[in-house]
Formats: C-alpha cells, sequence, structure tokens
C-alpha cells in the first residue's frame, strides 16, 4: 500500500484538502504583484482599490490556511483510525505462530510510534509539502514573468539543491529504518522491566535492567546524532545557496533598477518571489526527517497488514473423545541471526481418552510448546501429532480448540467483569450450568460471594487487585467453561496452596470425570497416581511411566522427586 493509495480511501477529503493548498498559495502569490503595482502607481492611500484588494487577499487567506490545518489533521486522524483497524483484523486473524514470533515490542511499536509517523506525512509532509511545491511553482512563473533573465539566474541554484538534498536524504533513509528498530527494542526493554518488577527487585536486578536499557538508549542517541549531522549539513548548504541568490538579484537587479530597465515595482516583487521560491526548499529541509521517518514506518505496516494469512488446511469439525499421540516430532524455530534452535526433538507418546497425564521437567524444556503443538496454536518441524487417530492438520483448528481448555503459567485477565472473563465466549455465556460448574469446581465460589457485585464486578487491568492464586483459579474456571474435551495445565497451580490444589483437583475429576487431563507441574506429589508421567528435559523425552515405574527406572525423575521430598521434610 502506497501513500496514494492510503489516501485515494479519502479521496474527496484529500481533493478537499488540494483544492485549500492551491486557494492558500494563489492568494499569497498576488500579494508581490498588487505591492509591485502599489509602489509603481504611488498609490498609498488607506482604501485605494489595491490597498482593499491585499486586505481581502489577507484574510482570505488566513481563513483558507485555517481551514485547511483543520482538514488535514482530520484526515491524518481518519487515516490513522483506518491503520489500527487494518492492523487488529490482520493480527487478530493471523495464526498463534506469527504473533509468538512477532515481538511484542515490535507490534507495539507498529501501534503507536509508526502510525504516528504516517500521520506527520498528512501534516507535516503532504499539506506542507503540497503548499511548498505549489508555492515554488508559482513563484518560479512569476519570476520568469516578471523578469526572465534574473529569473534563470536565480533558479540556476535547483540543480545544486537537488544534489545536495539526493546525496543526505540517501544516507540517512536507512538511518530511519534502524531508529523504528531501535524504538522496539526500547518498548521491549521497558515492557520487561515494568512485567518483571518484582522479580527484578527479589534478585537485585535494577543495576542490571538499568544497564541494558542504557545499550538500547545509547544506541539511540548515536542514530539520532547521525541523523542530526545529515540535516545540519543540509541547512548551511540551503543557507548558502540563498544568500548566494540574493546576492544575484541585489547585483544585477539593482543595476537594472539604476539603468530603468527594472521598476523599483517590479524589483520588490522580484525579491519576494524570490523569497517565496527559497522558502520552499527551506521547508523540505525540515519536513524531509518527517517525510523519510513516515515513509520507513508506512513500510512496516504494509509489512504487517501484507502478511501471508496461513490458511486452515483442515476441514473437520466434530466431535472430540481425547486421545493424544506424538510421532516423531520436533520444532525447530529460526534465532534473531537466522540459525536454527531445536526446542523439541524426535517426541513420541501416546495419551488416552479420559486418562490424567503429567509432564515434568525443568524450565526451558520445552513443555509449554508441547502444549501449543497439542492445540494446533503452532505446528511442527518434523513429525505428526494425532487426536483420536486423525492427524492434526485434518482438523479445523478454530473448531477443535472449542473443545480443549488450556490454563496458561501467566495469568492473562481483560479489564471487564468476573463473568465476562469466565465466560469468555458466547457458548460460555448460554451454559449456566457448565459455567455455575466451572466456578465451583475452580473453588471460586466464595469468592464470588464476597465481591460487590458478584460475577458483575469489574477485574482490573492485569487482575490487580486479585492474588496470583485467585487470577490462577480464575483461569482455570475460564478453560472449564468450554465443557472441554481435553484440559492442558501449565503449572496452574504453582501460586496455590497444597490444600487448595488438591481440593482443585479432587473437583476436576469429580465434575469433569469425562476429560482428558494434561497438567505441566513442577511438583511430583500431586501427580502420583496419574496414570502417565512424562519426563522432558532438553527437548528430549528421558522417561515415561507411571509414578512408581519412573522411580525405578528413571533417574533424574527420581532425583527431582527426593530433591522435592527433602525441601519438604525441612519445611515441615
Amino acid at each position: 500500500m502506497t501513500f496514494g493509495q492510503l489516501l485515494k480511501t479519502y479521496k474527496w477529503w484529500t481533493l478537499f484538502t488540494i483544492l485549500l493548498g492551491f486557494s492558500s498559495t494563489g492568494l499569497s502569490l498576488l500579494v508581490p504583484k498588487l505591492a509591485a503595482r502599489a509602489i509603481d502607481t504611488g498609490d498609498f492611500s488607506s482604501w485605494s482599490p489595491t490597498f482593499t484588494t491585499l486586505i481581502i487577499i489577507g484574510a482570505s487567506a488566513f481563513v483558507v490556511v485555517i481551514i485547511q490545518i483543520f482538514t488535514s489533521n482530520y484526515l491524518s486522524e481518519k487515516v490513522a483510525l483506518d491503520l489500527r483497524n487494518q492492523l487488529i483484523k490482520k493480527i487478530s486473524r493471523q495464526s498463534f505462530q506469527y504473533i509468538d514470533e512477532s515481538t511484542p515490542g515490535q507490534l507495539q511499536t507498529i501501534f503507536t510510534s509508526d502510525i504516528e509517523a504516517v500521520k506527520a506525512i498528512i501534516v507535516q509532509g503532504f499539506v506542507t509539502l503540497l503548499s511548498a511545491l505549489l508555492t515554488l511553482i508559482g513563484a518560479i512563473i512569476f519570476l520568469l514573468n516578471t523578469n526572465l533573465r534574473l529569473a534563470l539566474y536565480t533558479i540556476s541554484i535547483i540543480p545544486l539543491l537537488a544534489v545536495a538534498f539526493g546525496l543526505i536524504f540517501g544516507s540517512i533513509g536507512k538511518l530511519f529504518q534502524a531508529t523504528q528498530e531501535n524504538i522496539q527494542s526500547i518498548y521491549a526493554n521497558i515492557n520487561e522491566t515494568i512485567t518483571g518488577s518484582a522479580l527484578i527487585r527479589i534478585l537485585h536486578g535494577g543495576y542490571e535492567e538499568v544497564k541494558k536499557f542504557k545499550v538500547v538508549n545509547e544506541n539511540a542517541k548515536k542514530i539520532g546524532f547521525s541523523i542530526v549531522k545529515g540535516f545540519a549539513l543540509l541547512v548551511p548548504i540551503v543557507v548558502l545557496l540563498a544568500n548566494v541568490a540574493t546576492l544575484i538579484i541585489i547585483w544585477f537587479g539593482g543595476k537594472q533598477v539604476i539603468n530603468g530597465t527594472m521598476t523599483l515595482g517590479d524589483f520588490s516583487a522580484f525579491l519576494s518571489y524570490s523569497a517565496m521560491f527559497i522558502w520552499p526548499i527551506f521547508v523540505l529541509g525540515f519536513v524531509g526527517p518527517s517525510i523519510s521517518r513516515g515513509l520507513v514506518s508506512l513500510k512496516r505496516i504494509n509489512n504487517v497488514i501484507a502478511a501471508n494469512i496461513k490458511e486452515e488446511s483442515g476441514t473437520y469439525e466434530g466431535d472430540i473423545q481425547g486421545d493424544i499421540e506424538f510421532k516423531n516430532v520436533s520444532l525447530i524455530y529460526k534465532t534473531e541471526n537466522g540459525s536454527d534452535k531445536t526446542v523439541l526433538k524426535n517426541i513420541s507418546f501416546k495419551i488416552h481418552a479420559k486418562t490424567k497425564n503429567a509432564i515434568v521437567g525443568p524450565t526451558a524444556a520445552g513443555k509449554s510448546q508441547l502444549f501449543y503443538l497439542m492445540s494446533g496454536l503452532i505446528v511442527p518441524t518434523e513429525g505428526e501429532i494425532f487426536i483420536d487417530n486423525r492427524p492434526l492438520s485434518e482438523y479445523k483448528i478454530s473448531s477443535l480448540l472449542k473443545h480443549i481448555g488450556l490454563v496458561f503459567q501467566d495469568s492473562i485477565l481483560f479489564n471487564t467483569s468476573f463473568r465476562e472473563n469466565i465466560a469468555f465466549t458466547s457458548e460460555s455465556e448460554k451454559n449456566r450450568d457448565i459455567l455455575n460448574k466451572a466456578i465451583e469446581t475452580a473453588e471460586l465460589t466464595q469468592l464470588v460471594k464476597e465481591l460487590p457485585d458478584g460475577l458483575e464486578t469489574m477485574v482490573s487491568e492485569r487482575g490487580t487487585s486479585l492474588s496470583g492464586g485467585q487470577k490462577q483459579r480464575l483461569m482455570l474456571a475460564r478453560a472449564l467453561a468450554v465443557n472441554p474435551q481435553i484440559l492442558l495445565l501449565d503449572d496452574f497451580t504453582a501460586r496455590v496452596d497444597q490444600n487448595t490444589e488438591s481440593l482443585i483437583l479432587g473437583n476436576v475429576s469429580k465434575n469433569f470425570p469425562e476429560v482428558t487431563l494434561v497438567s505441566i507441574t513442577q511438583k511430583i506429589e500431586p501427580i502420583k497416581n496419574y496414570e502417565q508421567i512424562i519426563v522432558l528435559m532438553e527437548g528430549e523425552i528421558i522417561g515415561t511411566g507411571t509414578h512408581q515405574q519412573l522411580l525405578k527406572e528413571s533417574f533424574e525423575y527420581r532425583q527431582i522427586f527426593e530433591s522435592q521430598m527433602s525441601t519438604d521434610t525441612i519445611k515441615s
């Protein structure tokens, strides 16, 4: 999408703005001619026709410019609104894998800084540049009409200016791309610092965070200085050439006035038009950065809007029982430097419907990625996944997800009511019995009773009014409200005490006996009676079986269990 295509949607507003630009420029160009007539005729009386005409033109130009400012700002806001809507529609339709691979900092920058840069093109670039170009063309025409020879001397500086602008803008174009990329690094750094503020303080990591921020901030300063140096060189060149043009006019024009080949009024008008000729060149120097940055930002926005949406190839929308099977599944990500990073390697296991299963292992072993693969949110690099003996690729993922409840490790809550946070979909809201059962299972009944407006009580942004355990229980209730056939729990009980954990898991077994439960956990005690436990380390399965089997066959599992038992003994 080019800048022209962007404005085409609002062609009538754009045409009106262009018309206003022609009007204001035309009115401004008439003033020197009228002033020249007054000088040559000696008509300086207060209410002479020339003086009255000048007042009318000045007032008209003032009104036109005010309207032009309003229309350009209105147009920029409409374009920004349209771009944001296009972006959110595109992102909401993209696969989870696309969102997962795009950094939050990048998307935040596009929605904020890049949109503002495009708005600046319209207000500072399109309108100002249009007026400048019209003024430049009009000034050249009037200069040629007033004194052809002197005009040719004056406009001879244009090729020199074109070379200077071409060299400088060519060198700083890449710097604006680097600026936007650095801004997203700053956003990402700030986001990490804010969201991880508690952990940073616990680990006394404030100094390290400051050091990290200083690096990206220093980089921003270096890029900014490089851009400033470019424009610092441009302005003196423009001033020098403008002064040369003025000297030419005074030298040759002054001689013509003395010789009587040019009237004083025409000389005055020529000086005014030469100023109008030079002014747009200065404007190009000042709005150039906004235009360059805006075009870079528009390109970044286009990359998101034009990104291919991976259409669902599967068509199956039937009910599921809950059997899950992985066959030689590997997951490989591309790192920022382009190298491959293996997250999961040759994973094979089978989970039977209506059974309880657990995945244990250290941090960064690839456990969460298994959940994303099971639910079809990401696709494996190698191997195949089956649900009820049917390849996952044959399922329509949007339909499959209606049968899967997933509780993420991080609490994802929305700034809306408890009811809307739990019954997140319209289907959940319709089935009140399931909704109430989900609340009861998650041990939220008492909490809801104590809320001032019950389920209609608003949850503050990111759930700051709730404890960690309450957030996790609310997340569980949301997952259960879809009446899932498969329930995936990503270490969700890490923030609840052992008694509440046992109570909740017992409620799940009692109220949702048909569900296939898969739980990622660090704690072995609550899962000792599960039908299957999968031990995952460094992206590979090193053990599968019941608790008793793994104690006998897996040294790593036994080591984890004994370590936890020792810790519990010390605490007691």
